[in-house]
């Protein structure tokens, strides 16, 4: 099956799951900074 596929596909998908995973972990920070602060602010 892999033998039909582009060589580089595979380095595609790595790169596009890891950026997701970048991303996703940014995001997290940035809820968890925004609930803290929040928190700060209204207790």
């Amino acid at each position: 099956m892999l033998k039909k596929h582009p060589k580089g596909l595979v380095f595609i998908f790595f790169a596009e799951m890891w950026e997701r995973v970048g991303f996703s972990t940014l995001v997290a920070i940035l809820v968890l900074i925004c609930m803290k602060r929040l928190k700060r602010f209204s207790g």
